[in-house]
């Protein structure tokens, strides 16, 4: 296909990353026809339109049916303005490519995040499909008609997936990909199931700070830390696109297998407390390994939250395989560190490669490991009632903390990320894209 030379360089610019400020096209108002046209103005924050007609050109077929006006299309005008960093263009034609290359421009969201114009392969489908998600969303009386409609059909069931495919959405910002449809479709539904599910984490989190104040101390310094980081972003898609690309890992699932792992712990606990005094050393080696294993179970989220902490702090990005213990002592060289002050890696890795030695004489534990020159060294020492308050620590603050203050942050973001005009945006972007 041949383009208008001024189609060219449009399309030159856009490929060089400039981006559309505004679109002023006009139709039909030549010079023979002054007062006679239509000018749209289209911005990345929506379009405006203005129809001027003569008093003749218009006419009503039924004397109570719509209005019908006659516009002459025989004369285009189409000014573009754009921008990259400090550099301003603007170009003008009167290429009827040009006007329909523009005039296919709708508001969405690049791959950053940002609002910008874009191509859409149906402009009608995506002005109906906004006018469709704006009238329920305003109107709470349809929407709950709605929603009673869709939970009727569906049995009350709601597809679990919906969640999983918006993490997906924001992870990849392949805003117009088909395989996110349903993301449209149950758009509401997805609000209402995400909406439950944070209510139900604020009841469980004021449940598990009634009765384990430790863990309130600690998810308050974690929310510190996780809303110094989120307001580094203009938008609440920002933080979500930011949120997902940071957690490379499934929050619940890892809460999931976390549970699994304090419920293990409770059970032995339970069984060692059926024998009433146990010696210091039978004891210790118990709660060693319930340490280990809390340790292990947060290892994923404190990936996060050292990644969090060098994003808030201006430190240097951490590499993806730094080590846990490099991790956790970067934290504690910061203002956030009393999060981790109950956490000492070295234990978690002492115990798992057969390093502790328990000193009963002395009621000490001493974590070793092995040197490059193949002698065995101490790297640690706690006494017997410090690891039985560091496990306690760890158990009902910290561990407790995290997996509460996560689980609220994902569901609260897209929650509130599902309401931006940014969102929308992108919604109705779905299978419309032209690229």
């Amino acid at each position: 296909m041949t383009f208008s030379r001024d189609l060219q360089e449009l399309r030159r610019l856009l490929r060089e990353g400039f981006s559309i400020e505004q679109i002023v096209a006009k139709a039909g108002a030549g010079v023979s026809e002054p007062d006679s046209g239509i000018e749209i103005t289209k911005t990345p924050k929506g379009s405006t339109a203005n129809i001027r007609y003569r008093t003749d050109a218009a006419c009503c077929v039924h004397p109570d049916g719509p209005l019908t006006v006659t516009i002459p299309d025989d004369v285009h005008r189409t000014e573009v303005r754009l921008k990259k960093a400090a550099s301003e263009r603007v170009l003008c034609s009167e290429d009827k490519d040009f006007w329909d290359f523009t005039i296919a421009m709708h508001p969405s969201i690049d791959a950053q995040g940002n609002r910008v114009l874009r191509r859409f392969r149906d402009t009608g489908r995506e002005i109906e499909e906004t006018k469709r998600l704006v009238t329920l969303a305003l109107d709470p009386r349809k929407r709950a008609e709605y929603l009673r409609a869709s939970f009727d059909n569906s049995k009350g069931k709601v597809d679990s997936n919906l969640k999983t495919l918006l993490l997906q959405y924001l992870k990849g910002a392949d805003w117009g990909a088909p395989r996110f449809l349903p993301l449209r479709e149950k758009y509401f539904e997805l609000q209402e199931v995400l909406l439950h599910e944070t209510r139900n984490l604020l009841a469980t989190q004021k449940r598990v700070w009634s009765v384990n104040p430790r863990a309130q101390a600690y998810s308050e310094l974690v929310e510190e830390l996780l809303n110094a980081f989120w307001h580094q972003d203009d938008t609440l898609l920002k933080r979500s696109m930011r949120f997902v690309s940071l957690v490379r890992f499934d929050i619940t699932d890892a809460i999931m297998r976390a549970s699994e792992q304090r419920r293990h712990v409770d059970d032995l606990l339970g069984m060692l407390a059926k024998r009433g005094q146990v010696p210091g050393r039978e004891g210790i080696p118990h709660l060693l390994d319930a340490y280990r294993r809390y340790c292990e179970s947060l290892r994923p989220f404190i990936d996060v939250l050292s990644d969090v902490v060098c994003a808030v702090e201006k430190l240097r990005p951490l590499p993806p395989n730094v080590g846990y213990k490099k991790r956790v002592a970067v934290m504690n060289s910061t203002r956030f560190g009393a999060i981790v002050r109950c956490l000492d890696p070295e234990i978690r890795h002492s115990e798992s490669h057969g390093g502790t030695v328990i000193d009963d004489d002395h009621a000490n534990v001493l974590l070793t490991e092995i040197g490059k020159d193949g002698c065995r060294r101490t790297v640690g020492q706690y006494s017997y009632w410090q690891i039985s308050d560091m496990t306690l620590e760890l158990q009902n603050g910290l561990f407790l903390a995290v997996l509460t203050s996560f689980a609220l942050h994902e569901t609260g973001l897209l929650l509130t990320t599902l309401v931006t005009p940014e969102f929308m945006s992108a919604l109705v972007s779905i299978d419309n894209l032209v690229d």
